[in-house]
């Protein structure tokens, strides 16, 4: 595949980072270009354009929203069907799952948890910039207080903190899967 990037040398085959020097990205987009371009994911070409890296880096973002919250479904037991960072029209990603539960509120709490591994996601990816996890937020709050009413004993601010650290806790495990998830777009269980 290398050969055939436009620019290609061997010299250059070693040396993204002296490319990725030239362009004025932050640390965090150069580290996820240098990633992905060692990984297979971004050849020379794309190296040599920073206004690509940086549309990857967004697509990048965005797959490690979705992989924070199929991080979470799949440590609740419950299936993921479906993970896609392809733009459905104003949605940048979705994650589907058939949650396994006995009550509304194991549903309430655990819907709590897999927002919480968006969100957790995203900031693992890029701790600055636009959140887009403005409907998970919508979507957590209205579970936790459905679950606040509704339940004595299922607390919400577990929930989120079981979200935040389940999501946080194999950083290099949620990159891997999100630059394969930005490469072929989307998944299905």
């Amino acid at each position: 595949m290398r050969e055939r990037d436009i620019g290609y040398s061997p010299e250059a085959e070693n040396k993204p980072d002296f490319m990725l020097d030239q362009h004025p990205l932050s640390a965090r987009v150069k580290d996820f270009a240098y990633k992905a371009y060692h990984k297979g994911y971004l050849g020379l070409k794309e190296l040599a354009n920073p206004e690509q890296i940086a549309a990857k880096f967004r697509v990048f973002v965005t797959a490690m929203h979705e992989v924070g919250h199929a991080k979470i479904v799949r440590s609740l037991g419950w299936k993921v069907t479906r993970i896609s960072v392809i733009r459905e029209g104003n949605v940048l990603g979705v994650t589907q799952f058939v949650p396994r539960v006995n009550s509304i509120q194991e549903l309430n709490w655990g819907m709590v948890a897999v927002s919480q591994g968006g969100e957790v996601g995203q900031n693992l990816a890029d701790s600055v910039g636009d959140r887009g996890c403005g409907s998970d937020m919508a979507q957590s709050d209205f579970n936790a207080e459905s679950l606040k009413h509704n339940s004595q004993y299922l607390d919400p601010s577990s929930a989120k903190s079981f979200g935040r650290s389940t999501a946080a806790f194999n950083r290099s495990a949620m990159e891997e899967e999100a630059l394969y998830l930005m490469y072929v777009g989307e998944k299905a269980a």
